[in-house]
């Protein structure tokens, strides 16, 4: 028996509005002469539905009566209708996903009024643990410029690992969670002793991009943007009814309305985003969390960790892993601006061969999304400056003495090449921005270049006719005394009269350029 049974067999309707849904349809069936036994309240449990009972009713005047009075036909039509309604209140499952999802954002709001600062990892947090209870991948590295190794973990046997004394050949610890698991995190922040606030910006996103120095470690907040391919439902439910989007990628741009200007016009590519939380450690420890699973970041990482002799694993340094991490996740804009030119070129054809309104209506959805883009990138600038300076306003008077500083000079130089690369995105994307706008001018000028020169003809035409009406009106009055229309040639002299006048107007219009240039 499934879950959706009693012990009757009889199918159970969740209470709520679904349960009001199928009662109004069955109402609805019954008013309409097809009630065929159906409860929608019954006995048994609210949102029941019992037995169909095979039971015969008047179509014309609405009353039960003998059941031999009604041919199969017509009950076997009435129990197909009446199944046909309950299946489609049985199976409103994306109905259900909705309600259960919209209950859990409700109840599971993290950023509520009045809650104190920051998350203290040791006491007991019930919203945390039951939103963010899922597993996570979890795997630490190992390296030094001789030796590579990596251990796959679980939130049950990562407490243990970190227990264990760290081996003396380890110079750099990479600890690498992907997905938010609150067990997870809490071992690792209370392992470490990750400030509250640092933890509290963890679960809170989007969260902007930034770095925050604290007396053992830096936080850093990042944001990774790929290009969606189909393979992650960034919106669903668990089969437990949790709503599991905060662990999901979350599309960039909401609510997207595509326009097809001409047949096979791909789409727009769509944008997820997932923010990465990273946390430098001065004994050579890089903690990354990431909202997902952070494929795009991290494979690229672990092949040039697996390959000795590469400036990676001989510098032996914590924060040189934290900038390559940080290259990657800013490449990956690279991919987003060649679909986008992508989809410039083809609506520059489009504009420059056939202008329509629906280009500029694509055109300037571009724009807006190039636009979002561009200000979401635009913080990195920031990120890698504090960076480089070492965040030197952070100590009011200097450094504290004998400790390792957080970010390396090799570190420092190498951070001019995200820099760099930031840079070019944002000045490629304002660049893309302009030219969508560009594009947009440029078809609004060719539809009004196309209707002024449609203007410009019938302006001739009418021009042209002008005096020919003027002819026609002035022989056409009703004189008593008109010479010319008793005259045996009148008529061959009035198109000899108009064919002069119209070839005088040509010309002249010819002349002052009116057409035929």
């Amino acid at each position: 028996m499934s879950e959706n049974e009693d012990n009757t067999g009889a199918h159970r309707v969740p209470p709520g509005p679904v349960s009001d849904i199928f009662a109004s349809a069955v109402t609805a069936f019954n008013s309409k002469g097809g009630g065929a036994g159906v409860n929608a309240s019954s006995h048994n449990a609210p949102g029941n539905v019992s037995h169909v009972l095979p039971t015969t009713v008047d179509i014309d005047n609405h009353h039960p009566h003998a059941t031999d009075s009604v041919s199969p036909r017509v009950e076997g039509f009435r129990r197909n209708e009446l199944r046909k309604r309950v299946r489609k209140v049985l199976n409103a499952s994306s109905l259900l996903k909705e309600m259960k999802a919209g209950r859990l954002r409700r109840k599971s709001n993290l950023r509520t009024p009045g809650a104190p600062p920051g998350v203290d990892v040791k006491r007991p947090n019930p919203t945390l643990e039951a939103i963010f209870k899922s597993d996570a991948a979890i795997r630490v590295v190992d390296y030094s410029a001789s030796r590579y190794v990596y251990h796959d973990l679980s939130r049950f046997t990562l407490a243990e690992f970190l227990q264990s004394p760290r081996p003396a050949w380890v110079k750099v610890r990479w600890i690498d969670i992907r997905g938010l698991s609150y067990p997870a995190i809490q071992i690792v922040a209370d392992h470490y002793r990750l400030h509250p606030l640092a933890v509290e910006d963890t679960f809170h996103f989007p969260q902007a991009i930034k770095a925050d120095w604290y007396e053992n470690h830096i936080y850093l907040s990042m944001l990774l943007c790929t290009v969606d391919d189909g393979a992650q439902d960034t919106e669903s439910v668990s089969e437990d009814g949790t709503d599991d989007h905060y662990t999901r990628r979350t599309p960039l741009f909401q609510n997207r309305v595509e326009i097809k200007v001409f047949p096979g016009m791909p789409p727009r590519p769509n944008i997820v985003t997932e923010q990465v939380n990273a946390f430098l450690m001065r004994d050579g420890t890089l903690l990354s969390i990431f909202q997902s699973d952070g494929e795009q970041a991290t494979a690229p990482l672990y092949d040039r960790l697996a390959e000795g002799g590469t400036t990676l694993r001989d510098s032996e340094d914590a924060s040189f892993l934290l900038f390559s991490l940080m290259d990657i996740i800013t490449d990956q804009f690279f991919p987003i601006l060649d679909a986008y030119k992508h989809q410039l070129d083809l609506l520059e054809a489009s504009a420059l061969e056939n202008p329509k309104a629906e280009a500029t209506q694509e055109l300037h959805l571009i724009a807006k999304e190039l636009g979002i883009l561009r200000r979401a990138l635009m913080p990195t600038r920031s990120l890698v400056a504090t960076l480089r300076e070492n965040n030197k306003a952070y100590y009011v008077h200097s450094e504290p003495v004998n400790t390792a500083p957080f970010v390396s000079k090799l570190t420092r130089t190498y951070l001019a090449d995200v820099k760099d690369h930031v840079g070019a995105v944002v000045d490629e994307l304002d660049s893309f921005e302009n030219d969508a706008r560009h594009l947009i001018d440029l078809i609004f000028n060719t539809v009004s270049h196309s209707t002024n020169e449609a203007m410009r003809s019938l302006a001739i035409i009418s021009l042209v006719f002008l005096p020919i009406s003027f002819l026609a009106g002035v022989f056409g009055m009703n004189f008593e005394y008109f010479p010319e229309l008793h005259w045996g040639m009148g008529v061959y002299g009035f198109w000899i009269i108009v064919g002069v006048m119209v070839c005088l107007m040509l010309m002249t219009f010819k002349y002052m350029g009116w057409f035929g240039k």
